[in-house]
């Protein structure tokens, strides 16, 4: 693993010498993410793509150019959905040409340290969703999705709910405290949120039970988005 670290630091570097070697690296915006990160068995899990704990989910966002501040690290709730506004607003793309429907904000008042623009999305608090059906695919298993909101994180277990997990980010970053039994109020609510952000996708189709949805989910089954 720490090979293929080094490996992917060479191929950056490479990539960032020969954008300077052709003359455009001043007008470049470099953006560096991870779909994933790994389990190296912490919560007794080695991989990704079954479980949800902050080392599967938590991934690096490095972005660099020149209207940007160099050195820089920020501390706060970032979600992949808001890197596609973040490069629109930071090489100038007018607002008003931006697809509608585009999902997530732009991180650049965290960096110019207005904070009081970064609370709320569209009325609802900041919210970062997570999912994964790879266990229902490959073990028969409930689907797993989480949530954070400030420190809150919930861990939802949609076909064993009795399983479900709440942690204090904060005081527990490594998530080894479930505290769901002590604030089962607030594990309601973040389960609401997970709700209201699935809304219209494949999981909300999944607990429908209404005779309209059976054409949908026939279409769904057949694209192989259903699990049953």
């Amino acid at each position: 693993y720490d090979v293929e670290l080094r490996f992917v630091d060479l191929m950056i570097k490479n990539l960032v010498d020969e954008l300077y070697r052709l003359g455009v690296g001043r007008d470049t915006l470099i953006v560096i993410t991870s779909d994933h990160g790994q389990g190296f068995n912490d919560h007794d899990y080695p991989y990704h793509g079954m479980k949800l704990y902050q080392e599967q989910i938590h991934v690096p966002l490095i972005m660099a150019g020149e209207s940007l501040p160099t050195g820089l690290k920020l501390d706060g709730l970032v979600r992949s959905i808001d890197i596609a506004p973040t490069i629109l607003d930071v090489v100038g793309y007018p607002p008003e040409m931006a697809p509608a429907d585009i999902e997530g904000i732009s991180l650049r008042p965290m960096w110019e340290e207005r904070p009081q623009e970064r609370p709320r999305q569209g009325g609802a608090s900041i919210a970062a969703y997570g999912e994964t059906s790879y266990p229902k695919e490959i073990a028969g298993e409930s689907p797993v999705f989480s949530v954070i909101e400030g420190n809150l994180k919930l861990i939802a277990y949609s076909e064993s709910r009795s399983e479900n997990e709440l942690f204090d980010l904060a005081a527990d970053p490594t998530e080894s405290n479930n505290i769901i039994s002590e604030r089962p109020e607030q594990a309601k609510r973040l389960e609401k949120t997970i709700a209201r952000l699935q809304h219209g996708t494949v999981f909300d189709v999944e607990r429908s039970a209404d005779d309209d949805d059976k054409a949908t989910r026939s279409l769904l089954k057949s694209l192989g988005y259903l699990n049953k």
